[in-house]
């Protein structure tokens, strides 16, 4: 299996939600994290919104992703607008060796990697 993380935006989260679904639908590939349902499940709960988090809880969150970049095989960037996502692309630079963003498109990535 070949794990994949998918970083983006928060404020994209229907963009990277279908992003991961299209990941789960393929044979060989893995979801390294699926932080949309943690930041629903966290406000399902009546939890605080992104912006509300309380700073030790920001922390431990991103703390998280960036494991689970580091436990990736591949860094998919949804390049946002906005500054979400940067801090686990630049994170990613220093920790996955090969990172290739062309595209976004995810019949590009599946015919890179079943070439």
């Amino acid at each position: 299996m070949i794990r994949i993380y998918v970083a983006a935006s928060s404020g994209e989260k229907s963009r990277a939600a279908k992003a991961m679904e299209w990941i789960r639908a393929e044979p060989g590939l893995e979801l390294a994290h699926d932080w949309v349902a943690v930041q629903a499940s966290v406000q399902a709960a009546g939890g605080p919104s992104d912006a509300e988090l309380p700073r030790a809880d920001a922390r431990r969150y991103a703390m998280e992703d960036l494991r689970k970049v580091e436990g990736a095989r591949i860094f998919w960037l949804l390049v946002p607008e906005t500054a979400g996502a940067w801090v686990e692309f630049g994170y990613a630079l220093g920790r996955i060796a090969a990172i290739e963003q062309r595209t976004n498109s995810p019949a590009y990535l599946h015919q890179k990697m079943t070439a």
